[in-house]
């Protein structure tokens, strides 16, 4: 495995630095931001948000990313509560792609909880829910989780976080996370700064 330490995360994102392992099935990216075509109405596959980023993954070819997906529980809560600050970390991410929230919704407080940030709530009952919604999605996919039963999702996702949140982090996710980050500020910070992303899949 390559690691690589990142520089300063901004105040907003909790911390002086992170780490990063990174697995390596991705490799040098060129990053670009662009804009998708606004969705018509008759358009029958999840989000209508016109924000993407293009990640130009030699060997790969091009990934336009259009949606960051989230786990709830252990990602962005502990035990059913929203985790400190996360309003002022989401916004950037929500400005570059359209942010969606899976969920079994383990202590029902979801809804309350995430009314302060911007996104979609979609509760759902198992890890095979939540892959169908990431694989119903029109254009590229992050997803970020700690979970077992976000093992599926990862799979169907273009590129996937783990992070090591409050309530750990499930082993079986592990196998098939491209990057591992130690909370959910780091995975935010990455996903708003997509070079970020390019040193830590380097080769």
């Amino acid at each position: 495995m390559h690691h690589e330490m990142s520089t300063a995360i901004p105040n907003a994102l909790k911390g002086p630095g992170f780490w990063a392992v990174a697995l390596p099935q991705l490799k040098d990216l060129v990053v670009r931001q662009q804009h998708l075509p606004a969705h018509s109405e008759q358009d029958e596959k999840i989000g209508e948000d016109d924000l993407m980023y293009t990640i130009d993954i030699p060997g790969r070819g091009e990934i336009q990313f259009a949606h960051a997906v989230f786990d709830f529980n252990g990602t962005l809560a502990n035990a059913g509560d929203l985790l400190p600050d996360l309003s002022h970390a989401f916004f950037p991410v929500s400005n570059l792609l359209s942010c969606m929230i899976l969920t079994a919704d383990s202590f029902g407080s979801v809804y309350t909880a995430v009314k302060s940030l911007p996104v979609q709530v979609h509760v759902v009952k198992t890890g095979v829910d939540k892959a169908y919604y990431v694989e119903q999605l029109e254009g590229g996919v992050i997803a970020v989780g700690n979970g077992s039963n976000d093992y599926d999702m990862f799979i169907q996702a273009d590129l996937s976080i783990a992070t090591a949140g409050p309530e750990g982090t499930a082993a079986k996710v592990l196998q098939v996370a491209d990057i591992i980050v130690p909370n959910i500020y780091t995975a935010l910070d990455l996903i708003a700064n997509p070079k970020k992303i390019i040193a830590t899949l380097r080769l």
